[in-house]
């Protein structure tokens, strides 16, 4: 038994020290022991931070957030946009929506619509009811995208709105 522990006792010491020789400063890459793993007289012995450098040059301009956007009224008119864009309304097979045509290709970017502030649009006086816009896919094109807006009104809950719609890619 005194035997069984003099041995552990040898191997712990033995491992121990065989670590503790294996892991040396050269062997500790620059950078890759955060400053908050090293005890006060450690980082002390570091030395105060060097001067600002230079600022570097700046970096060219990113594309647009939106790719396309516009503001339609509820006329189908198009009144404000990015370029390029048209917008026609479509009442077949009892339907109301505003078909939205593209300078380009929108079929693998995200899309989204808004109901507007009719104010904002010049010669609109409608007050700005609840409602909802959606926003889908055409069978028109890879450039087309369709929208249909309807609101709280009683009578006619599928109408014709102002919206925006934007197209991110």
């Amino acid at each position: 038994m005194l035997l069984a522990l003099a041995a552990v006792i040898v191997l712990t010491s033995v491992t121990t020290a065989t670590a503790g020789a294996m892991i040396n400063g050269k062997n500790i890459k620059k950078g890759s022991i955060p400053l908050s793993a090293l005890d006060k007289k450690a980082v002390k012995a570091l030395g105060a931070p060097g001067p600002q450098g230079p600022a570097g040059p700046a970096g060219p301009a990113g594309p647009a957030a939106a790719k396309y956007w516009a503001m339609i009224d509820e006329n189908g008119a198009v009144v404000r946009q990015s370029g390029g864009i048209t917008a026609s309304r479509v009442t077949a097979e009892g339907t109301k929506k505003t078909r939205v045509t593209f300078p380009g290709d929108v079929s693998n970017c995200f899309w989204m619509g808004s109901r507007i502030d009719p104010t904002e649009i010049p010669g609109i006086t409608e007050v700005l009811h609840p409602g909802f816009v959606s926003v889908f896919r055409s069978p028109h094109g890879s450039n087309v995208l369709e929208v249909a807006t309807w609101g709280d009104s009683n009578d006619d809950w599928l109408r014709f709105d102002a919206f925006g719609v934007a197209v991110i890619c």
